[in-house]
């Protein structure tokens, strides 16, 4: 996962994670359906212009054009769930999100301006332990609104976000704020032992 360095001495990252796997496959999946559209009107642009010009191999030339597209596509869909990043820290919950396919953004939250949290998940979500995280924040003269979808452990990260949020509120040092263990309901007192940040 690309490190994102904390930049105060006494920061600590309590967790990061990138959306989830199910993530990973609606995205590659409309890679695969953006990339057939363009590839297909390209290659059939490619292929006519290559018959017009030469006359043999045009469909070999649609074709090579249509595959170059569907992979680009692809590795860019892949890229870009790699490059999704939601992290916690001490000080502050950064998120860097690419909000289209050419447009990205990295949203710096300090603890100071955070609002609330707020989980919204479906069926799917609720049978794969994901779901989309929406964090209010800013002053009341300017509220912002950033969401993220899909991630692991949406609804316990909800909770731990107002956890860490109180305990930011009453002063407890940056040292001795908990970290997020990633592990299933039932299973978080076991896997903090074992857990390595």
């Amino acid at each position: 996962m690309d490190a994102i360095q904390p930049q105060l001495l006494a920061e600590r990252v309590l967790y990061r994670t990138r959306r989830s796997v199910r993530g990973l496959l609606t995205r590659l999946c409309e890679g695969l359906w953006e990339g057939t559209i363009t590839g297909v009107l390209l290659a059939v642009l490619v292929s006519g212009s290559w018959f017009l010009l030469f006359e043999d191999g045009a469909l070999v030339a649609g074709v090579v054009v249509l595959f170059i597209i569907v992979v680009g596509f692809l590795c860019r869909r892949y890229a870009i769930w790699k490059r999704t990043t939601f992290t916690i820290t001490s000080e502050r919950i950064l998120i860097h999100l690419y909000e289209t396919t050419l447009r990205d953004a990295t949203h710096t939250i300090a603890w100071r301006t955070f609002q609330e949290s707020e989980y919204t998940g479906g069926l799917w979500d609720h049978l794969f332990n994901t779901g989309q995280i929406t964090i209010r924040y800013g002053t009341e003269a300017a509220q912002r609104v950033v969401s993220i979808r899909p991630i692991p452990y949406a609804l316990d990260l909800k909770h731990y976000l107002d956890k860490i949020n109180a305990l930011v509120k009453q002063h407890v040092r940056a040292s001795e704020l908990p970290a997020f263990v990633p592990a299933k309901k039932g299973e978080r007192d076991g896997a903090v032992l074992s857990y390595v940040e």
